[in-house]
């Protein structure tokens, strides 16, 4: 369910959602991008949602670069997905010749590695599965969320809400017991949220490069449902299946009785 922000992208409330004995709570499960242009309206929309816990999934670096804007009576918790990130800025803030060269040197880093933006963001999701940094960091988040959770909502997010918090949600929503197209939809539900936001940056980006460059930038900036079975083909490949990993990144059956308990409608 979408969350009208003005200055919050790709927030939704992941609640309705079918699970295995019922379907996911509204108002305790949340997803966005970066909380930079977070406006005061903004904050009394989320209070009004029960905002309790913000878990902001980017590294040091970006969380300096584009700082949260925080509200006072809410939790912060920071948990790193990635260890590094090529892309530093907010999209929508930022202006069209700085985008466009962020975007092309990140780019040409993927030409020089010999890969296409295709290439590079399946490579990012196998990454969820094998880097060891990713997998613990994945298990702390979805194992703070089992162990502790708020009597309100709970909000995770990184820059755009649609690569790490996008693996996340999907761990998160299996361990609940979503089927995988359900995890599915609720991945590919971040093009049609973002594509206003998308389209201004599109048309902020457009006359800085070329047409050839802005076909490979559009790749960088929407979600693709091969990425996310990059990922859970790599479970396949490495633990016989996302069961295996779930295992692997350390929550149990208890902590998934745990998250029944606190977060699904019976």
């Amino acid at each position: 369910m979408k969350i009208q922000l003005d200055g919050i992208s790709n927030a939704r409330d992941i609640g309705g959602i079918p699970v295995d004995g019922g379907i996911v709570a509204t108002g305790r499960l949340l997803r966005s991008g970066e909380h930079s242009r977070m406006t005061e309206s903004d904050g009394k929309r989320l209070a009004a949602c029960g905002l309790r816990r913000v878990i902001d999934l980017r590294t040091a670096a970006e969380r300096d670069n584009v700082p949260d804007r925080k509200t006072n009576g809410v939790e912060y918790v920071n948990i790193p997905i990635i260890q590094a990130t090529t892309f530093g800025i907010s999209y929508e803030s930022a202006d069209g010749p700085t985008i466009a060269l962020k975007l092309q040197q990140g780019i040409r880093r993927m030409r020089d590695k010999g890969e296409t933006p295709e290439e590079h963001m399946q490579e990012l999701y196998g990454r969820f599965v094998r880097n060891d940094h990713c997998r613990e960091h994945i298990g702390q988040f979805v194992r703070l969320l089992a162990d502790n959770p708020t009597d309100g909502a709970t909000l995770w997010h990184c820059s755009a809400g649609k690569d790490r918090v996008g693996v996340c949600t999907a761990v998160l929503l299996h361990c609940l017991g979503a089927s995988r197209e359900q995890i599915k939809a609720d991945y590919m539900l971040t093009n049609e949220l973002t594509r206003d936001n998308m389209t201004s940056v599109v048309n902020k980006v457009r006359p800085c490069v070329s047409p050839e460059m802005m076909q490979l930038v559009l790749k960088m900036l929407y979600v693709d449902e091969s990425y996310i079975d990059t990922f859970f083909a790599e479970c396949d490949r490495l633990y016989d299946g996302i069961d295996g990993y779930v295992a692997a990144i350390g929550v149990t059956d208890e902590h998934k009785r745990k998250l029944a308990e606190n977060y699904i409608l019976h």
